[in-house]
């Protein structure tokens, strides 16, 4: 048996997918039996220290507030490289992981990190999102950005790491010389989603409706998913939520009831209430790399209707339903299906992270 491989994982662009997501991994690394060290950036809202196992070597610092740090951070994050090169030279540390999107490295120290560690990406959208036709020209600009900056990223590191199988195909056949690994996609439920007693008052005495949960985003289908849900006649039967922050950006009926908005960010303590009150859950994207939502819906033992799109097929289980991405006739008729068959018993699953650490050791040999 080799040495065990030295690795700083830097997570410093956390959003509420995110932070679970990268604390998934670095905590399933640490359990692993290796000795660990994260250097994490946390919002107003949440943060890694919450999520992370005692034990990890952790530096982290509150996110940037003010327009001007937040454009420093974007651009040129001169505070979070200081780090890297510190906690590295400290630990002897081989490997740098960029966790989430790291976009600022793009442009700063990005190369210099690449030549002095073995730099691993893991690749979270390799083809930029649709973008809403109403989102302002800032968040149009910003999104190119990332995009650019993602790409750049993929370009300087040595390793590329992703949760999606169709996606490192597509970078192996882009960046052939690219060194590639795909690792399962982590458990999303943390132990305070596990434990979380809160009740979410927006639906107070309300149970059994078709559950919609994630960041509300053109790209994500909720238009598509509100149109098959008035047209499949389940108003009478059960009601429609759609749950998480975001523009609304088509025309919604809500006058009856039939279809609740939480147009709010949940907490973690209040996930167990919202899935474990839902019928099942629907991921109706248009497109997609990978999603953390059904981790969540299996953990509880909810079904899953999702689209076509190759993660969700990748990703689901028996007891789920496929539809064809786009196609909202057929997603109405899976809504109307999958109704009946979420009365019938459905096992939970684990949490296991094992294979996901067996798989990413590759990305750092």
């Amino acid at each position: 048996m080799g040495t065990s491989p030295r690795i700083l994982f830097v997570a410093t662009y956390p959003s509420p997918g995110m932070i679970p997501f990268a604390a998934g991994i670095i905590n399933a690394f640490y359990e692993a039996g290796h000795e660990t060290w994260a250097l994490t950036v946390s919002n107003r809202t949440d943060s890694f220290s919450k999520l992370l196992l005692p034990g990890i070597h952790l530096t982290e610092w509150p996110g940037p507030t003010s327009i001007i740090q937040k454009m420093a951070h974007h651009f040129r994050p001169a505070k979070a490289a200081r780090a890297i090169c510190d906690i590295a030279d400290k630990n002897h540390i081989t490997n740098i992981h960029f966790l989430t999107g790291e976009y600022g490295f793009a442009l700063y120290r990005g190369k210099a990190l690449a030549r002095q560690y073995n730099l691993v990406y893991t690749l979270h959208d390799l083809e930029k999102h649709p973008e809403n036709p109403q989102a302002p020209l800032k968040e149009k600009l910003f999104n190119q950005y990332f995009h650019w900056a993602t790409m750049r990223l993929v370009r300087i590191a040595h390793t590329i790491t992703s949760s999606s199988k169709n996606q490192c195909q597509q970078v192996q056949t882009r960046f052939p010389h690219k060194k590639v690994v795909f690792h399962e996609f982590p458990s999303l439920v943390t132990q305070r989603i596990k434990q979380g007693t809160r009740t979410i008052p927006e639906l107070k005495g309300i149970d059994n409706y078709i559950l919609f949960f994630g960041t509300y985003t053109l790209y994500k289908g909720v238009d598509l998913l509100y149109q098959a849900f008035i047209r499949s006649g389940l108003q009478e039967k059960c009601q429609l939520v759609m749950a998480g922050a975001g523009r609304d950006f088509f025309s919604m009926d809500t006058s009856e009831n039939r279809v609740i908005r939480i147009n709010r960010f949940l907490d973690d303590e209040e996930i167990a209430d919202l899935f474990k009150k839902a019928r099942f859950v629907a991921c109706p994207y248009i497109q997609v790399t990978q999603s953390g939502v059904i981790s969540i819906a299996h953990y509880f033992g909810k079904r899953v209707v999702a689209s076509s799109l190759p993660f969700f097929v990748d990703n689901i289980n028996e007891n789920d339903r496929l539809f064809p991405s786009g196609d909202v006739g057929a997603l109405t008729e899976s809504l109307k299906l999958m109704y009946d068959e979420a009365a019938l018993p459905c096992a939970t699953t684990g949490d296991d992270n094992s294979r996901l650490v067996a798989q990413l050791l590759e990305a750092y040999r």
